[in-house]
Protein backbone atom coordinates (compact mmCIF):
# COMPACT_ATOMS: atom_id res chain seq x y z
CA UNK A 1 0.00 0.00 0.00
CA UNK A 2 1.28 3.38 -0.45
CA UNK A 3 0.34 7.04 0.67
CA UNK A 4 1.15 10.53 -0.23
CA UNK A 5 0.70 12.59 2.51
CA UNK A 6 1.66 16.15 3.74
CA UNK A 7 4.78 16.52 5.36
CA UNK A 8 5.20 16.73 9.36
CA UNK A 9 5.56 19.64 11.22
CA UNK A 10 9.57 19.92 12.23
CA UNK A 11 10.59 18.18 15.83
CA UNK A 12 10.80 21.38 16.86
CA UNK A 13 7.21 22.43 15.86
CA UNK A 14 5.59 19.15 17.03
CA UNK A 15 6.27 18.53 20.65
CA UNK A 16 6.67 20.87 23.80
CA UNK A 17 8.13 20.57 27.06
CA UNK A 18 5.45 20.00 30.07
CA UNK A 19 5.87 23.23 31.92
CA UNK A 20 5.85 20.72 35.30
CA UNK A 21 9.31 19.89 34.05
CA UNK A 22 8.44 16.18 33.17
CA UNK A 23 7.06 14.45 29.50
CA UNK A 24 7.03 15.86 26.33
CA UNK A 25 3.08 16.86 24.47
CA UNK A 26 2.08 17.16 21.03
CA UNK A 27 1.32 20.76 19.72
CA UNK A 28 -1.68 22.29 17.94
CA UNK A 29 0.15 22.07 14.77
CA UNK A 30 1.39 18.44 15.45
CA UNK A 31 -2.57 17.74 16.07
CA UNK A 32 -3.90 19.21 13.10
CA UNK A 33 -1.18 17.17 11.30
CA UNK A 34 -1.92 14.49 12.40
CA UNK A 35 -5.78 14.54 11.60
CA UNK A 36 -5.37 15.68 8.35
CA UNK A 37 -3.77 12.67 7.35
CA UNK A 38 -5.78 10.02 9.23
CA UNK A 39 -8.60 11.34 6.73
CA UNK A 40 -6.98 9.69 4.24
CA UNK A 41 -5.43 6.60 5.59
CA UNK A 42 -7.13 5.40 8.69
CA UNK A 43 -7.90 1.68 8.02
CA UNK A 44 -10.17 -1.10 9.92
CA UNK A 45 -7.62 -3.94 9.91
CA UNK A 46 -3.84 -3.19 10.74
CA UNK A 47 -1.18 -5.66 9.34
CA UNK A 48 0.05 -7.70 11.93
CA UNK A 49 3.43 -9.24 11.15
CA UNK A 50 6.64 -8.04 9.61
CA UNK A 51 6.94 -4.94 7.19
CA UNK A 52 8.91 -3.53 4.82
CA UNK A 53 8.77 0.34 4.70
CA UNK A 54 9.91 2.97 2.43
CA UNK A 55 9.43 6.80 2.94
CA UNK A 56 10.17 9.59 0.26
CA UNK A 57 10.37 12.99 1.84
CA UNK A 58 10.30 15.70 -0.72
CA UNK A 59 11.44 18.88 1.29
CA UNK A 60 10.60 22.69 0.65
CA UNK A 61 14.12 23.51 1.70
CA UNK A 62 16.89 21.00 3.62
CA UNK A 63 16.36 19.76 6.41
CA UNK A 64 17.37 16.84 8.63
CA UNK A 65 15.95 13.69 7.12
CA UNK A 66 15.91 11.59 10.10
CA UNK A 67 13.76 14.25 12.24
CA UNK A 68 10.29 13.04 10.26
CA UNK A 69 10.83 9.30 10.69
CA UNK A 70 9.34 9.00 14.09
CA UNK A 71 6.49 11.21 12.93
CA UNK A 72 5.78 9.11 10.04
CA UNK A 73 6.00 5.81 11.31
CA UNK A 74 4.14 7.06 14.67
CA UNK A 75 1.12 8.24 12.40
CA UNK A 76 1.00 4.80 10.49
CA UNK A 77 0.26 3.17 14.13
CA UNK A 78 -1.90 5.68 15.16
CA UNK A 79 -3.96 5.38 11.41
CA UNK A 80 -4.10 1.54 12.13
CA UNK A 81 -2.06 0.73 9.19
CA UNK A 82 0.34 -1.29 11.40
CA UNK A 83 0.27 -2.69 14.65
CA UNK A 84 3.16 -0.99 16.27
CA UNK A 85 6.34 0.08 14.84
CA UNK A 86 8.38 -2.33 16.59
CA UNK A 87 6.81 -4.47 13.27
CA UNK A 88 9.35 -2.56 10.61
CA UNK A 89 11.84 -4.99 9.18
CA UNK A 90 13.56 -2.82 6.74
CA UNK A 91 13.45 0.87 6.23
CA UNK A 92 14.49 2.94 3.26
CA UNK A 93 14.47 6.78 3.43
CA UNK A 94 14.82 8.89 1.02
CA UNK A 95 15.10 12.59 0.45
CA UNK A 96 13.96 14.95 -2.36
CA UNK A 97 13.31 18.59 -2.73
CA UNK A 98 9.84 20.08 -3.83
CA UNK A 99 8.97 23.40 -3.13
CA UNK A 100 6.11 24.05 -4.80
CA UNK A 101 4.87 20.48 -3.12
CA UNK A 102 6.62 18.97 -0.27
CA UNK A 103 5.05 15.75 1.11
CA UNK A 104 5.88 12.22 1.91
CA UNK A 105 5.15 9.13 -0.02
CA UNK A 106 5.12 5.91 2.32
CA UNK A 107 4.96 2.36 0.76
CA UNK A 108 4.29 -0.60 3.26
CA UNK A 109 4.31 -4.32 2.20
CA UNK A 110 4.10 -7.22 4.20
CA UNK A 111 7.63 -9.02 4.75
CA UNK A 112 6.68 -12.74 4.85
Amino acid sequence: MKYTLPMPPSVNAMYRRNPRGYGMYKTPEAKMWINECLRHIRRKNPLKGKVDVSIEFYFKRERDIDNSIKAALDLMQQANVIENDSQVYSLLITKGFDKDNPRMEISIEENN
